[in-house]
């Protein structure tokens, strides 16, 4: 059963907390909306668990109330089995009847609470202690994740995933990073990087009970510089059959064994796997290119977004093709978008295409690569990654500093 179209939201007056209850009956919304409205709202969808799970993904809800009444058991207990295996942080509530078999099942299931539908008047002390208990966890679960996504194609969301996913595995040494090329045109990453990958997505969740250290180091495909990349199905029909349950779970896994994953979600076809990621990111940098045009499609992005239920206030800019003579500056472009500057990366349309056309990186010391190095050791300091033995690279960029004085003179 898909979703449900309608769905119970009533805005409460005090508290902004977001409850999503798991049943298609709109008169328990309404109870629990009331009883909780001091705390948020309560938002009801109804359908299997499969659409909970991507309706979590998507709302980001602080909690999950299921519904443990007969027939809705079975139901109950495998969405809460479900959701803690992939939002192991979120907090889940029973509600019912308290019965000795609602309590038994709701009991076995392992929610952190139950909540009494014949007597609301403790309901919201039982959803404010519990979500108490859960507030001083972390959301993130395993490695840190860099998203960048784009407004359209060519943006150069590609180009700066590749060239960023590069730079921080050169950064991080020995240390496994991922780049998973999720944007379109799809598996512009792998071109751009010389790359043809046999395992994609679809495989990798195909054989995902087959996951072990050994298979991530032979299995996904490689730069020359040791960097793993996965990326979308070529065919849409072999993308059509990845299911965001499983697309989920697959992620999970990978941030458990990678240091550090990059994400290229530029123009994304998978728009709903897209906000998934965009969700579960660390940190999610929104590309944008120099320009009016850019800056209108950004800003028209950014709106369905947060009308969608995203928020994006924590997101970063990078300005990508930056000249500096241009009226349209990156400052300009940053207070239309809300955003503040992650980096300025300049144009160098000529060296990027060439690089590009071989499937090669840029050399170190081009300008636009040593942009992306910059945006790379800022990223890598923010999600609390120390480089490994960064003093070459310093000494590097101070004797080419050097050299550039002496050709000068």
């Amino acid at each position: 059963m898909n979703i449900a179209d309608k769905s119970v939201l009533m805005q409460a007056s005090n508290g902004s907390r977001t409850f999503l209850l798991h049943s298609a009956d709109a008169l328990l919304a309404d109870r629990l909306d009331r009883a909780l409205a001091s705390l948020g709202v309560v938002i009801s969808r109804a359908g299997d668990v499969a659409d909970l799970i991507r309706e979590v993904g998507l709302l980001g809800p602080d909690a999950v109330l299921l519904a443990f009444d007969t027939p809705d058991q079975q139901i109950a207990h495998h969405a809460a089995k479900q959701l803690a295996e992939l939002y192991p942080s979120l907090a889940l509530i029973g509600v019912g009847n308290p019965t000795e078999s609602a309590m038994h099942a709701a009991l076995k299931a392992g929610v952190a609470e139950f909540i009494d539908i014949g007597n609301l008047a403790e309901a919201a002390t039982i959803a404010s202690d519990t979500l108490n208990n859960y507030d001083g966890q972390s959301r993130q679960t395993g490695c840190p994740m860099i998203a960048l996504v784009g407004a359209r194609q060519g943006m150069g969301t590609s180009s700066i995933s590749a060239e960023l996913a590069l730079r921080i595995k050169a950064h991080l040494g020995d240390q496994e990073v991922l780049l998973m090329d999720c944007g379109a045109p799809v598996r512009d990453c792998s071109l751009y990087l010389g790359v043809e990958p046999d395992l994609d997505m679809l495989g990798a969740i195909q054989n995902i009970a087959r996951f072990d250290q050994v298979m991530m180091k032979t299995a996904f495909a490689r730069h020359e510089r040791n960097l793993a990349i996965l990326p979308l199905p070529a065919q849409a029909l072999d993308r059509a059959d990845i299911a965001t349950t499983e697309a989920l779970r697959l992620f999970r896994i990978l941030r458990s064994y990678f240091k550090a994953v990059v994400v290229d979600l530029g123009c994304a076809p998978d728009p709903q796997l897209a906000q998934h990621l965009i969700r579960n990111a660390s940190l999610v940098l929104l590309v944008c290119e120099q320009g009016i045009s850019g800056l209108k499609t950004s800003l028209e992005y950014l709106g369905q977004l947060e009308s969608g239920g995203i928020g994006t206030g924590g997101w970063r800019a990078v300005i990508n093709r930056h000249v500096d003579e241009r009226t349209v500056s990156a400052a300009h472009l940053a207070h239309r978008l809300g955003l503040p500057i992650a980096a300025t990366l300049p144009y160098d349309a000529v060296a990027l295409n060439d690089a590009q056309s071989l499937g090669k990186p840029l050399p170190a010391q081009n300008r636009w690569a040593r942009a992306v190095d910059a945006l790379a050791l800022k990223l890598l300091d923010e999600i609390g990654l120390k480089p490994v033995n960064p003093q070459p690279d310093k000494l590097a960029h101070r004797l080419s500093r050097l050299f550039v004085r002496s050709d000068a003179s």
